[in-house]
């Protein structure tokens, strides 16, 4: 959100810039990490992998630093906390 912000201000316009860690985190790491946060003790269901399905990203933040001053401040961990309890908070005031 704060890159978005940051980009609105930026004089620079019809230029992509990347928004991430510059970390790489496989699928099979973000499912462990994602079922640690839910409290899902359950094993992973594996398939073979769509047509087209990207393999590899890293998103490189060097232009976000130049151009926005932007670099990233939550860790994974942390961002995957934060978005559990937006769903959470989401799903408990449909539930009233």
């Amino acid at each position: 959100a704060r890159a978005n912000l940051l980009a609105l201000e930026c004089e620079r316009t019809g230029i992509a810039i990347n928004i991430g860690t510059g970390v790489e985190t496989d699928v099979n790491t973000l499912a462990v990490r994602m079922a640690a946060a839910c409290g899902f003790t359950g094993d992973p269901v594996h398939q073979p992998a769509r047509p087209g399905e990207q393999n590899r990203s890293v998103i490189d933040p060097a232009r976000a630093a130049a151009l926005l001053g932007w670099t990233p401040t939550t860790d994974l961990d942390a961002g995957l906390d934060a978005t559990l309890a937006y769903f959470r908070a989401r799903y408990e005031q449909r539930s009233r």
